[in-house]
């Protein structure tokens, strides 16, 4: 037994070098990730526009100004859109170097050929293959600008005809504030026709700890396919000379896993380096992992089978875990079958660890996740029966 574990230990001595650049790139394409998800999700400041919509066109028309002024003081929206007046060679430059997302091309005589019963168009112009919320958002910011200015104009030229015709010259313009207020109530009072439910993913813990908790779990979950080396140089005929010997088949697989799980330690040779003190607790996690790999590689039927399946594994749990989008944006029913996995008990347990919780809570975590990797192990080791069988 000591004999065959020195074995195994020479060969993952000897897959170290290929398992170390691997981690090492997986940990700086973690990096580059964890920093584009921090910055997706870090929330603004209340009150700064993350979006811009230029308005052009509409010279000499004061009611334009006025509702562009009260869109942007006064109105719900003006915490993620600002809308901004601008002239067309502005707003064409401003588009192109994408300080704004899109713009509004409003007629000149907009308003007063409302006054003349005339539909005029307001044009849309966005930035070529547009994808995604902000795109959106801007859209239908942009279409409910022109149907607000279109139906809200329409109807006060509509009303002032109607008095004018039925002799309310007298009440004319007490009658049209009295209309102007009531469009502007039902306005600025829209979002109170609707029940809106905010998501807080992060209560608990900034987007830089959950960010660098999910980062560790990625790679410890990630990191088999580093180890593709050291799988590939099992002999099965090897161990059935050792099995006839006396060796049992069991304890051969404990071998390979203590020879595996020590590669993989020395491979995360950086993160000893960044975490220094903290490094010690994330062992338990690194058994759980590690077990899950070797597992993994039990299941596989030839080398090519092994690192797909380890890649396609590693993204699948860091996913389902909460490592790429936080688990406060999926269903209920997800977050509940996520907090249950081993994968999601590993993550909830680097969350802890980063954020300094006690010693105590941590020991018992750490016990559950040595749990889940010995049950890992026993059935690696029923695969490995089962396929003897056969």
């Amino acid at each position: 037994m000591r004999r065959y574990f020195s074995a195994q230990w020479k060969r993952a001595l000897r897959s170290l070098p290929g398992a170390l650049c691997a981690n090492v790139l997986l940990l700086l394409s973690a990096a580059l990730l964890t920093f584009f998800l921090t910055k997706l999700f870090s929330p603004s400041a209340e009150g700064s526009a993350k979006l811009k919509l230029g308005v052009v066109g509409g010279r000499g028309e004061t009611y334009l100004g006025t509702g562009l002024g009260m869109l942007n003081n006064m109105d719900s929206s003006r915490f993620a859109i600002s809308y901004e007046q601008m002239d067309r060679e502005t707003a064409e430059t401003a588009l192109r170097r994408g300080e704004i997302q899109a713009y509004l091309d409003v007629p000149d005589d907009f308003l007063s050929a409302l006054a003349d019963g005339e539909n005029k168009t307001i044009r849309y112009v966005g930035g070529g293959l547009e994808a995604g919320l902000n795109s959106a958002l801007i859209r239908e910011a942009g279409s409910a600008a022109e149907v607000i200015l279109k139906e809200t104009e329409r109807g006060i030229y509509a009303a002032e005809g109607y008095f004018d015709a039925h002799g309310a010259a007298a009440r004319h313009e007490k009658l049209l504030t009295e209309l102007n207020l009531r469009y502007l109530a039902l306005v600025l009072n829209r979002n109170q026709a609707y029940r809106t439910a905010s998501v807080e993913p992060l209560r608990d813990v900034s987007i830089a700890r959950y960010y660098a908790a999910a980062l560790l779990c990625f790679l410890f979950f990630s990191s088999g396919v580093s180890a593709l080396p050291f799988a590939a140089g099992r002999s099965r005929v090897l161990g059935n000379l050792l099995a006839a010997e006396g060796v049992s088949r069991t304890r051969q697989l404990f071998a390979e896993y203590a020879a595996y799980f020590l590669l993989q330690l020395l491979a995360c040779l950086p993160l000893i380096v960044i975490l220094r003190g903290k490094f010690p607790g994330i062992l338990p996690v690194l058994c759980t992992s590690t077990a899950f790999q070797f597992l993994l590689y039990e299941l596989a039927t030839g080398i090519l089978a092994g690192a797909f399946l380890q890649l396609l594994a590693g993204i699948t749990v860091s996913f389902v875990s909460g490592c790429f989008y936080p688990l406060a944006f999926f269903p209920d029913s997800w977050q509940r079958v996520s907090r249950a996995l081993p994968s999601g008990q590993c993550f909830s347990y680097l969350q802890n660890l980063t954020a300094g919780s006690s010693a105590e809570a941590l020991l018992w975590q750490g016990a559950w996740l040595l749990l889940f990797a010995l049950l890992f192990l026993l059935l690696a080791a029923l695969c490995r029966a089962g396929r003897r069988q056969a």
